[in-house]
């Protein structure tokens, strides 16, 4: 029997079988599709987006093909809901604040229960990203990124050492092309830490920081905690996670062993960026960003551009008129021969600058009336236009509408969302706990053209639900 009889014996015995491919009824076919699309979609605004186009697309067929005023009647009542306000949301949390937005979906909570939340449709809804405790915050952001073979660990009680793990994160996700999640720990491993690990598919941890941040017993625990790929399901036929500590006597010269070792990624896709930083003032420069290491706000307002950058994050002492030795040899040792300097001279004194001028490094200076301001000037130097090679300055180049809103009193949560930061092009800027920092609304309140959404880290004792509303009040 050859293929047409066998086709016509097919459609003689099934002839609903014509009708698929039939220009009559293939029209009537598309609604259906579209709501099965609709129904892939995470987001609810897309949801109802292709929800919509599905049933105008059911009354047009009804009604000018098929000719069948009855149904297209039916469909009217279908749409009319679908295209009308929403006075509810699902919330991905058990707190009333923790709200998702219609634009974004983020991954911030393992149980979602769908609450519904009723709310005003005049104020944007808030996001928050958080956890019951530091720990579980840097493990729901880490949730955000991409599974990869390796992770930086950090203490999450001293920020002392910690500061410098944006960098290093940043660096082995440009060499290896996959998201590098910032972990914490404290005297021993989290547990969210260790899901967090497991579900990436994190093969080798950096811990950054001595034995008096990253015990020697917290280090071994990691080191037989078993490796899994991406999902967490699957064991890993590596047994166990490797495990490198990058450490120094003191914070400024752990910092320094961490700048040494990220710059020293240079393999793989890395030898196409031979450190060459072409971001700002003159292209083809190497740049450095300088913060105080006694003080941590404006280094973690930084960890988005050091992560994406790939600036090595310089800690100097603050409270000294010149450059501790540890950072100084960082800059020669990497041949920075331009800073940027974040902080007024209350954060890095004047004379630092001059002792930099001297060495032949270029200075700019980026400063605010307190860490909240130089938080948001940061965020407005990332996204000026990147200089050509015939400007003298210019920005980072970014392009963004959301940005992450942290403590800035304490330093887990922004520091953990460095990675993330980075990998959209999220600038952080920061709050005081019970209410949103001025400098900050100011700002957000000047900006919320570009801005569409706010995501604020860690749950109430880090920013409160007053601070979190009115950041989103500012942009809208």
């Amino acid at each position: 029997m050859d293929l047409s009889n066998l086709l016509g014996q097919l459609l003689a015995t099934f002839p609903f079988i014509a009708d698929l491919w039939s220009p009559h009824f293939a029209w009537a076919h598309w609604p259906y599709a579209l709501l099965v699309l609709s129904m892939l979609m995470r987001d609810m605004v897309w949801l109802r987006s292709i929800a919509i186009v599905a049933g105008v697309s059911r009354i047009i067929i009804r009604a000018a093909i098929l000719y069948d005023p009855v149904n297209s009647a039916y469909t009217c009542f279908f749409c009319i809901p679908l295209s009308g306000p929403s006075a509810l949301r699902t919330t991905g949390y058990l707190a009333p604040d923790d709200q998702t937005q219609g634009g974004a979906t983020f991954d911030s909570d393992v149980n979602k229960p769908t609450l519904a939340v009723p709310f005003s449709l005049a104020v944007a809804v808030p996001q928050r990203v958080g956890g019951a405790d530091r720990f579980e915050t840097a493990a729901k952001i880490a949730s955000n990124l991409s599974c990869g073979d390796y992770a930086v660990i950090a203490s999450g009680t001293s920020d002392s050492d910690a500061l410098s793990a944006n960098y290093l994160a940043g660096r082995l996700a440009r060499w290896t092309g996959n998201d590098v999640p910032v972990l914490l720990t404290g005297a021993s491993v989290p547990e969210f830490t260790r899901t967090a690990l497991r579900n990436l598919g994190v093969k080798n941890v950096y811990i950054v920081g001595g034995t008096a941040a990253v015990s020697k017993a917290v280090a071994d625990e990691i080191d037989a905690l078993n490796a899994f790929e991406c999902g967490g399901s699957i064991p890993s036929s590596e047994q166990t996670l490797g495990v490198v500590r990058i450490a120094g006597a003191t914070r400024y010269e752990t910092n320094r062993a961490v700048v040494g070792a990220g710059s020293a990624i240079t393999t793989g896709s890395m030898a196409l960026d031979p450190f060459l930083q072409t971001k700002w003032l003159q292209p083809a420069k190497k740049t450095a960003i300088l913060a105080t290491g006694t003080n941590f706000a404006d280094a973690l307002a930084a960890g988005p551009v050091t992560y994406r950058e790939g600036f090595p994050l310089v800690l100097t002492d603050g409270t000294a008129a010149s450059l501790t030795a540890s950072a100084k040899a960082a800059l020669v040792e990497n041949d920075i021969t331009q800073v940027l300097v974040l902080g007024g001279t209350a954060a890095i004194k004047a004379e630092v600058a001059t002792e930099l001028t001297g060495m032949g490094i270029q200075v700019l200076r980026i400063e605010g009336a307190d860490r909240y301001a130089t938080a948001t000037k940061l965020a407005d130097f990332a996204r000026l236009t990147s200089p050509s090679p015939l400007q003298v300055d210019g920005g980072l180049g970014w392009s963004y509408s959301t940005v992450l809103l942290a403590s800035g009193t304490t330093f887990a949560d922004a520091l953990a969302a460095g990675p993330w930061g980075g990998d959209r092009a999220w600038p952080i800027v920061l709050t005081t706990q019970a209410v949103l920092a001025g400098n900050t609304q100011t700002w957000l309140a000047a900006n919320r053209v570009p801005l569409t959404s706010v995501v604020t880290l860690g749950l109430g004792s880090a920013v409160s639900t007053a601070a979190m509303n009115a950041a989103n009040l500012a942009i809208v």
